[in-house]
């Protein structure tokens, strides 16, 4: 019973007041003040776009590499730009995971290309926004790594084949000697092969190899060398079958010549401060030996360089030294040989008066030509020396 009026009772305080109902007076009352209405906070200001902002969020894009080549080797640290990187973020290069990414925001990251073959590569780049990928976005170059030039050491006036060996090399590699562009460029292998450029004086010069992806640097890398010039030979006659010790005097000789004299060689060759001295033991065949010293520098021939004749026998006409000289004539030659004071000598078909005997046969004043040329010199019955002179 009494559960029910607490009941009645409630329900009874919870229902709207009744209009003109009547009060019942229980004494003084307490009057609550007023606190007014309540409102929900103010809203906050407008967010506005002042730049780009650095917040890590958004679409996954990429923009492009810098560099954007690199050695085939790999090493070559790159910048990637664009959008969306985040710490977790996975690059691959052709095909291959990079070394080392660094997200230096969410709009740039660095990394280290890895070894490829060279040609074009594709970028793919991938973290929680999703996956990015660009074509052709990276070029491997096979990087330019010559090893040595053979020889490293050529003749002053050039002319003679040169070999450069390495990876990297191609017939459009550029080759500068000295300053001077390597000629005749051609492939053999891997290998790149050439024509020396004349130099400007004997000398050590500077050798540079580039392409179109970078370049290298030699000091000193190539020395030109002078070239050899023969002044005197002593003896300058032997008798045929004889050993002889030959002096050569002159510049630019080198201590590794290969000195011939005629189709013998010279062996034993050895460097002093004035030339060469080889030996060998004479032709027996009677005549007028050119003598060739071979150098790297080049190669210095003498005409005649040594007289082979015996000292006793019949007339013999071997040569005329020197064997060259100017049209307007005048000058004093030797007609090299035995017996020829009274051998009737002709110079180019006309007959020419002997000056003087010597050891190795007659002195002679050239005579005087209209037109350069080789002329034939004849003495008699004795035999002619075609082009002698």
């Amino acid at each position: 019973m009494h559960r029910l009026s607490w009941l009645l009772i409630a329900a009874i305080g919870c229902l709207p007041e009744m209009p003109e109902s009547p009060t019942l007076d229980v004494g003084p009352s307490s009057v609550v003040p007023d606190a007014g209405r309540t409102t929900a906070p103010p809203p906050p200001p407008p967010i506005t776009d002042t730049g780009p902002r650095d917040v890590g969020f958004g679409e996954l894009s990429v923009i492009g590499l810098t560099p954007s080549q690199g050695p085939s080797t790999g090493g070559t640290r790159v910048q990637l730009r664009g959008e969306g990187f985040l710490p977790d973020t996975v690059v691959e290069l052709g095909g291959q995971p990079v070394r080392d990414v660094l997200v230096v925001s969410s709009r740039a990251l660095t990394f280290f290309t890895p070894a490829s073959t060279p040609g074009s590569a594709d970028l793919r780049v991938q973290n929680a926004f999703g996956t990015a990928e660009m074509s052709d976005a990276f070029t491997y170059f096979q990087p330019l790594q010559p090893r040595r030039i053979i020889p490293a050491e050529g003749p002053l006036n050039g002319g003679v084949e040169v070999r450069l060996e390495g990876e990297g090399l191609s017939v459009d590699t550029v080759v500068l000697i000295g300053g001077q562009p390597l000629l005749q460029r051609r492939m053999d292998g891997s290998d790149l092969v050439g024509v020396l450029p004349a130099g400007v004086s004997p000398s050590a010069v500077d050798v540079r190899i580039a392409d179109g992806f970078g370049q290298v640097y030699w000091r000193s890398g190539f020395r030109y060398l002078a070239h050899p010039s023969v002044e005197r030979i002593e003896p300058q006659q032997v008798l045929p079958n004889t050993p002889t010790e030959l002096q050569i005097f002159g510049s630019g000789l080198c201590s590794d010549a290969r000195v011939r004299v005629g189709a013998v060689d010279c062996v034993d060759v050895e460097e002093s401060m004035t030339g060469l001295s080889c030996s060998l033991t004479a032709p027996a065949r009677e005549a007028a030996y050119s003598i060739e010293v071979v150098c790297p520098g080049g190669t210095a021939i003498v005409r005649p360089g040594l007289v082979v004749m015996a000292a006793q026998g019949l007339p013999v006409l071997l040569s005329v030294v020197p064997n060259h000289g100017p049209l307007t004539g005048g000058n004093q030659v030797m007609v090299v040989g035995r017996g020829l004071q009274n051998a009737g000598l002709t110079w180019a078909g006309e007959p020419i008066e002997v000056l003087e005997a010597v050891a190795q046969g007659v002195r002679i004043r050239v005579p005087r030509r209209d037109a350069p040329g080789a002329v034939d010199v004849g003495a008699g019955d004795i035999g002619t020396l075609v082009g002698a002179y």
